[in-house]
């Protein structure tokens, strides 16, 4: 895969909410923010912890996400994207880009609607 087709894919899978970017650990504002001049958003993460350690799909893509109501659920991404994530091949890259074509088109049907209204 192309630099230019890596790059386009990347920004499909963060539009589609798939992918999560962390923000940079010096952005303008958290000094005065949270009172520190740098993020370490790997505390306790780092690659010797993690030596010899086997991935799973669960570790790699999903996400755990705090609930109002207390509690937490995890998250994985849609099934056409871990499909092209875990076995990039032209099949679930077919598959891939056929789903989120459809997912576009509801979109843009969606919206439609919505500027049609007075």
């Amino acid at each position: 895969m192309g630099l230019l087709a890596a790059k386009r894919v990347l920004c499909a899978l963060t539009a589609a909410g798939s992918i999560f970017i962390q923000p940079e650990a010096h952005a303008d504002g958290l000094m005065s923010m949270y009172g520190f001049s740098s993020v370490d958003y790997f505390v306790g993460h780092t690659s010797a912890n993690h030596a010899g350690k086997r991935f799973t799909a669960d570790d790699l893509w999903s996400q755990v996400r705090s609930l109002s109501g207390g509690g937490t659920e995890t998250v994985r991404p849609p099934l056409p994207v871990m499909d092209f994530l875990e076995t990039p091949n032209p099949e679930t890259g077919r598959q891939y880009l056929e789903w989120n074509r459809q997912r576009l088109e509801k979109i843009m049907q969606a919206q439609k609607v919505l500027e049609s209204l007075p």
